[in-house]
């Protein structure tokens, strides 16, 4: 996946976290938990251990932020390498 793509995902995966939130739910659901953790590797392999058994929405919304911003330098750098491959 590339970066901007795996960004999407996070986005998504937020929206469902902040939803735990709101609906007072107190663990994250444990079918997010494979989209959130193929996120978190591929944006920083020590994320996926920061996670650990950890569900709460709280925890996992700050793995997913950590994520976004490691994701967000590698689709720069990514589309940096693009701009100079065609230039």
């Amino acid at each position: 996946m590339t970066p901007r793509r795996l960004l999407q995902e996070s986005d998504e995966l937020l929206f469902w976290v902040e939803e735990c939130l709101v609906q007072e739910i107190r663990i994250v659901p444990g079918w997010l938990i494979p989209r959130l953790t193929t996120v978190l590797r591929h944006a920083h392999p020590e994320l996926p251990g920061k996670l650990g058994r950890e569900r709460r929405p709280e925890h996992v919304m700050e793995l997913i932020y950590d994520a976004q911003e490691a994701l967000m330098e590698k689709a720069c750098i990514s589309r940096q390498i693009s701009r100079d491959t065609f230039d």
